[in-house]
């Protein structure tokens, strides 16, 4: 959690998703590193961006799913 901590709440505006396995919804797996230009890369150039962006990538993941199921989040 410290490397966490070396960085700030969407750290350099980029985004993680990681699905070790095979998903159901979304229909997906491997790894997705994404920056704030929408642009897909193959990795981040430091381990605590890697940390924070795969936390937040989770929460976004669960968000997504959780309003696709109906229901609305406040902000």
């Amino acid at each position: 959690m410290t490397l966490c901590y070396r960085t700030t709440t969407m750290c350099h505006c980029v985004t993680g998703l990681y699905y070790d396995t095979q998903e159901i919804l979304p229909c997906v797996s491997g790894d997705y590193h994404v920056n704030k230009a929408n642009v897909m890369l193959s990795k981040f150039s430091g381990k605590e961006i890697e940390v924070r962006a795969l936390i937040e990538g989770q929460f976004l993941a669960k968000r997504a799913y959780t309003e696709d199921l109906g229901f609305t989040l406040s902000k």
